[in-house]
């Protein structure tokens, strides 16, 4: 994503501190490969040690004897090489950008660009100073050095088209339209293929892009493809950051996809990864105490970047008590739909009994003496006169009207129903429209297609809350659950 001697592909947008740099083509490998370096080792010395350094991936090693080299190359009596101090700047400037401070990164690319000549090196620090403000929501700035990038080409730079193109994508992704930022990405790997670059260089950033892009348009088959090509690449190349960030992909897409155990491993791989690999801590120290002028910066800057790992840390484990709580919540949900569907079907076998008994011969059953209930002659006529239709399905009627079909009053009426079945004249009257209207959304196909206002209404309610209570109360369901059931099970 920034020009070093060896390039890096592009970062994810999601994480700010993503893809490092490897800084410059292997040389003098035999010089210090980790070695501390004296306070007295010459300005030469400290900037070869600093190149093998990063090229083995030890970034924060890398800068300490960079800020040291800077430090000597300011003192007159070790006046330093205008082009290795650019240079110099060059590779701080993309540590701080692999760490996501793009506003220091800025401020060593634009002190460095200024003390080159070769148009090579400068054509390196333009590149990255259009990608750094372009990451630090600066379009401005950022579209004001693509165009001097595009006035910097000439032919010693074989990557001009594919430089362009890949700022234009970032700008399009930051800025612009995501779909056609895909497209730009796509083009870019098509672009780096047909050069053939190394794809753990030039295909990496894209490709994380490609993946984020379909993860955001819930495209999960073609996220998948693109993060698993990523995660390929990140372990290949090695880079620290493109290693973490792979792995936090995967985690997110299995948790999309609802695979919880690969998300939990994911999700380990991935918090190891930013404690070992992606050293912070280590970068903030060496940061804050090489520029003592920003102090108050640097202190905010660790506050800030500590909360964060430890608000993935809590984000990790509040995703996993959250899938816990899910799994629990879904066999539930399950175990509630089973019971339903025990219910309905015993309701409506219950229906069909009820059916089938109306129209059967009424048996001859042993009555209980007169004298065994004071109230069996006027509850023989209650009955009869509540389980009529004509009456329990007209709203209107009442105590008072049985009363009079029944040639007795409200007082001995109420007496008779309490003191033989327990319930009230209202709870009884109820009992035979529920079963009434359970009868006709069991057998009657003319009440399929009704509202559960008219189907109450047909049996004698006048509000469907009235009704929708007294249907669960005997059911132990809704009128309207009771009815998508019953539809499914005709389908």
């Amino acid at each position: 994503m920034f020009h070093s001697n060896i390039r890096p592909g592009f970062p994810n947008r999601l994480l700010r501190h993503i893809l490092f740099m490897l800084a410059v083509c292997p040389m003098a490998l035999s010089l210090c490969r980790a070695t501390p370096v004296s306070q007295h080792a010459t300005a030469d010395s400290l900037f070869q040690c600093a190149r093998t350094k990063l090229s083995n991936g030890e970034q924060t090693e890398a800068m300490e004897d960079l800020f040291l080299f800077l430090k000597i190359a300011d003192e007159e009596k070790h006046p330093a090489d205008p082009e290795r101090y650019s240079h110099a700047c060059l590779l701080l400037g993309n540590i701080y950008f692999g760490y996501g401070d793009y506003k220091s990164a800025v401020e060593l690319y634009r002190r460095g660009v200024k003390l080159s000549s070769d148009p090579a090196v400068r054509y390196k620090f333009i590149y990255n100073l259009s990608m750094a403000y372009c990451l630090d929501g600066n379009g401005k700035s950022a579209r004001e050095y693509r165009r001097k990038l595009q006035q910097a080409g000439h032919d010693t730079i074989p990557m001009r088209v594919y430089d362009l193109i890949l700022i234009d994508a970032t700008i399009e992704r930051t800025f612009g339209n995501r779909a056609r930022a895909a497209t730009m990405f796509k083009h870019a790997l098509a672009i780096a293929d047909s050069l053939g670059l190394p794809p753990t260089e030039y295909a990496t950033g894209p490709i994380s892009q490609l993946g984020a892009y379909y993860e955001s348009i819930n495209m999960l088959d073609s996220a998948r493809y693109w993060g698993e090509r990523y995660e390929q690449l990140a372990l290949q190349s090695r880079y620290p950051h493109a290693i973490a960030d792979s792995r936090r992909t995967m985690m997110k897409l299995h948790l999309l996809e609802g695979n919880t155990e690969k998300a939990l491993e994911y999700g380990n791989l991935y918090l190891a990864s930013i404690d070992s690999l992606v050293d912070f801590k280590r970068f903030i120290t060496i940061s804050s105490k090489r520029e003592r002028e920003r102090e108050a910066a640097d202190a905010a800057h660790i506050e800030n970047l500590e909360f964060t790992i430890s608000k993935q840390k809590l984000i990790i484990l509040a995703i996993g008590i959250f899938l816990a709580v899910g799994i629990l919540t879904w066999i539930v949900i399950r175990k509630m739909r089973g019971d339903m569907r025990h219910l309905f079907a015993r309701n409506r076998e219950l229906a069909i009994l009820e059916a089938d008994k109306s129209h059967a011969e009424p048996s001859p059953e042993k009555e209980p003496a007169a004298d065994e209930n004071p109230w069996h002659d006027l509850m023989q006529k209650v009955n009869a006169a509540v389980s009529d239709p004509a009456n329990f399905c007209d709203s209107e009627f009442s105590m008072n009207a049985l009363a009079a079909i029944c040639g007795s009053n409200t007082l001995y009426i109420s007496k008779a129903i309490n003191e033989t079945t327990g319930d009230n004249f209202r709870t009884l009257l109820n009992s035979h429209r529920i079963h009434e209207a359970r009868r006709r959304l069991t057998s009657d196909p003319r009440f399929a297609d009704l509202t559960i206002q008219s189907i109450g209404e047909s049996v004698g309610f006048r509000s469907a809350s009235n009704f929708i209570n007294a249907f669960k109360k005997v059911t132990g369901m809704t009128p309207s659950l009771y009815l998508k059931m019953m539809r499914d099970r005709q389908k």
